[in-house]
């Protein structure tokens, strides 16, 4: 259920009880119209105090549910950026395997192996300091790697 819904629903049924359980409560009571005026007076108080007492718990409960699914999500992005830092990282070290292999074969244009050099370690490079300046905290982000 959402938090709006539920702190709407339970202000509305601590309403409809405050109000009928108060008013048998005073009923027996017997007493002249500025009493009543004075007892009723007092009611309303006590409702805005219970209520706003029961509004403020119902969402500081909302709002730390809500925070406990955020770090929850946050953790979750953490993960996958992590995992997929680590197979950008695979993939280039196997493109290095590969211009390696091109440097040993006589039919590859040597400009091409250069440039292919060069956009992987680029590349390597930048996965190497988004990994670690990432979308986090600084106090969170994982250790300096290497590249």
């Amino acid at each position: 259920m959402k938090p709006y819904l539920r702190i709407t629903l339970w202000y509305l049924l601590f309403g409809a009880l405050w109000i009928s359980l108060t008013d048998r409560l005073l009923a027996p009571v017997p007493s002249t119209v500025e009493a009543m005026t004075g007892w009723q007076t007092i009611k309303g108080w006590l409702y805005v105090l219970a209520s706003g007492c029961i509004v403020y718990f119902l969402a500081q409960t909302a709002h730390r549910i809500q925070e406990v699914a955020q770090q929850k999500r946050l953790e979750e992005f953490k993960r996958t950026v992590r995992q997929s830092h680590h197979i950008l990282l695979n993939y280039f070290n196997q493109m290095q395997v590969v211009i390696l292999e091109a440097e040993r074969s006589t039919d590859f244009d040597k400009d091409l192996i250069e440039l292919a050099k060069e956009v992987t370690d680029k590349a390597t490079l930048e996965v190497h300091r988004l990994d670690c300046e990432g979308p986090w905290p600084a106090d969170d982000a994982p250790a300096r790697r290497k590249p």
